[in-house]
């Protein structure tokens, strides 16, 4: 859902988001973009390109080059999905995975953002971000997400660069006086491009020197991003910015998914104060918090640690109203993953913040004034509402779907509050431990094979298992340990991309105890590869662009109502290096003049006898953008330039009868 010209709006697509009145208004079309997230699935990616008319940004100009350096993937590599390789169209030279480990915690690289650059024969280039809870992976929960866009002013001059820790003294109570806060966003990015490079796999060479965002850096410097249905200025907050915030509010309505004790000790230091010097009795230890929208798991850890909790504040996601039937924002079936922060402040102001800070410690970083601590990269937007708004979202809460927590939820969520096994943490020291040597064998010079040596790695409450990316994850065959004292070789007849990872518990950490829990995980091997094996594996990305194109193409001529670029089918063959393949509708080897035919009487039957112009307008619309897409990507496809060709006329020909009025 987001904030927008009716307070909270449900929203369906990733193209509801963009502002679309605005980028028609400066005749933008997307020029660059680039994404972070924290659990990653390649499928989804490509829907969410897809449905920002991002999906032409993905391959480069010559198959010759690794990507087309249009778009970049920041995600956790603790988190990246063990089938999230499936159907790869990007580049992995694109994707770009982070682990934040100290010798203390494993923290989450965590926000969630997409933004894309712009540009127009007729304005200067522009900018949008979507902020969200949402990451890049297929799930079915609430969410939450804000817009913001702004155009670069050329003559403006861009101050230097700042520490990022300058704001940290910013007073919450006033209102923010610079409105060039494009600052903020660069400064954010220049922080992701030095972590990414920190966490280089191999240090003797700068395999991410394509990462190239000095100009937009510079760019971002110049604009002024405002909420496009309204022209207010955002401010941009990281993880410790939103806690600062919520520490000088005199009021807050939570939605968080994960909580901890110690964020909410924090936010209500003094209130507690103030309380026991007045009344000397128990304090509610929500303090300042007006209401507290969670999920069950987390209020029952939350209510073991904190016993005086008002439950009149606690309100969960039920999925259903008072009748037991669905409601119209949300679907029973869905759970909470929103994190929105409404707060008044003592000027009696009141703000929304939505993004990715859960109202935990690691995500409002609790530690932030703490030199020596690290914490989670997190990210959120801010923005002024009325009084108005602020009460209509906790009526909103208090009703429909939401439902308050009873005395017997509390004594149930007590009763069952456990802590589940740290697999993140796990994986992540094997990340710290992993030695990988890929190397091509040559047979007689003629026949290649490709195999990928592990060294072996010290674990005393897990072991680790391995298998080829593209098996049936559900199959036992498919795995090979990796034992203490010993390498494991993999071999390949083509490079693959990755390679699945399953961490498996011991019981109580004892290795010859039996082992009670596992969690599969995705390991990128692409920077671990010779450019050789890499330029096959991005042509394999290239024919899996057009696989996925073609079988849209084919549901577009079809009339299918529903169209996802994912529907294609799972291929189970072990040297599959994306996953999966589909089996297209036209390919080279399918031009045949009856095949041909087939295609033209189709789609001159949607422009003669589709009855509702808007769906026939849609429709070739749609199919001439992917025929597009896909001419472009194999300049040796006649069938597919002929089609553009007939589209082009067949769109020519309807502007001439709209003019005319036939």
């Amino acid at each position: 859902m987001s904030w927008g010209k009716d307070k909270v709006n449900p929203c369906s697509s990733y193209a509801d988001m963009l502002p679309q009145e605005w980028i028609k208004e400066n005749n933008y079309i997307p020029d660059k973009a680039y994404i972070t997230t924290y659990s990653f699935d390649t499928r989804q990616l490509n829907e969410v390109l897809y449905e920002l008319g991002l999906f032409d940004l993905i391959v480069a100009d010559k198959p010759s080059e690794k990507s087309s350096g249009k778009l970049h993937v920041f995600y956790d590599e603790t988190a990246r999905h063990a089938d999230s390789n499936e159907c790869q169209a990007v580049s992995s030279a694109c994707l770009h995975g982070i682990t934040l480990e100290t010798s203390e915690n494993v923290y989450a690289f965590h926000p969630k953002v997409i933004m894309i650059r712009y540009v127009s024969d007729t304005s200067a280039p522009g900018y949008v971000i979507l902020v969200m809870s949402k990451n890049i992976s297929r799930s079915n929960m609430l969410e939450a997400y804000a817009v913001a866009c702004g155009v670069v002013e050329e003559d403006r001059i861009a101050e230097k660069d700042v520490d990022s820790d300058v704001d940290h003294n910013i007073d919450y109570n006033k209102a923010d006086d610079n409105d060039f806060n494009g600052e903020e966003l660069a400064r954010f990015w220049e922080k992701i491009i030095d972590i990414t490079s920190e966490y280089d796999p191999d240090t003797s060479k700068n395999k991410r020197s394509h990462i190239n965002m000095d100009d937009e850096l510079k760019e971002l410097r110049k604009v002024r991003f405002v909420q496009p249905f309204s022209g207010k200025t955002v401010r941009f907050l990281e993880g410790g910015q939103v806690l600062r915030k919520l520490e000088a509010s005199t009021e807050v309505i939570i939605v968080s998914p994960f909580l901890s004790d110690g964020f909410f000790k924090r936010i209500n230091k003094h209130s507690y104060e103030e309380n026991e010097q007045i009344s000397g009795n128990s304090r509610d230890d929500l303090g300042k918090v007006r209401s507290l929208v969670s999920t069950m798991d987390s209020f029952a850890k939350l209510f073991a640690k904190m016993k005086n909790i008002g439950k009149d504040k606690c309100i969960f996601l039920s999925g259903s109203n008072e009748s037991g039937a669905e409601t119209g924002y949300y679907r029973a079936d869905m759970n909470l993953h929103a994190k929105i922060y409404c707060c008044k402040m003592a000027d009696g102001k009141a703000y929304c913040i939505v993004g990715s800070s859960n109202a935990t410690v690691n995500g409002c970083d609790l530690n932030c004034d703490q030199s020596n601590k690290s914490g989670n990269v997190e990210f959120n937007i801010e923005f002024e509402i009325s009084e108005d708004d602020y009460e209509g979202f906790d009526k909103l809460l208090r009703g429909g779907a939401f439902q308050i927590v009873s005395d017997e939820d509390m004594n149930m969520f007590r009763e069952n509050a456990e802590e589940g096994v740290d697999f993140r943490r796990y994986y992540a020291e094997f990340l710290r431990q992993l030695k990988v040597e890929t190397r091509m064998i040559s047979d007689q010079g003629t026949d290649h094979r490709y195999e990928i040596e592990f060294a072996p790695v010290e674990a005393e409450k897990y072991s680790v298992e391995l298998a080829i990316c593209g098996s049936d994850l559900e199959s036992q065959d498919i795995w090979r340990r990796l034992s203490d004292g010993a390498t494991l070789t993999l071999g390949f007849s083509e490079p693959v991309a990755g390679v699945y990872v399953k961490i498996v518990a011991n019981s109580n950490g004892q290795k010859e105890k039996s082992e009670t829990a596992e969690k599969i995980f995705y390991l990128d091997l692409y920077d671990r590869w010779q450019e050789e094996a890499q330029s096959k594996l991005d042509m394999e990305c290239r024919k899996n662009y057009r696989a996925q194109l073609l079988d849209l193409q084919k549901q577009i001529i079809n009339g299918n109502k529903v169209r996802r670029l994912h529907q294609t089918r799972k291929v189970n063959d072990s040297n599959n290096r994306s996953g999966i393949a589909s089996k297209a509708m036209f390919s080279r080897r399918s031009t045949r003049r009856s095949d041909r035919s087939y295609v033209y009487e189709k789609i001159m039957s949607i422009y003669q006898y589709e009855e509702d112009t808007a769906t026939r307008t849609e429709r070739l619309k749609e199919l001439r953008r992917v025929t597009k897409l896909l001419d472009e990507s194999d300049e040796n496809d006649q069938f597919q330039h002929d089609l553009m060709l007939l589209l082009s006329k067949l769109e020519d020909t309807d502007e001439q009868d709209k003019i005319s009025g036939r």
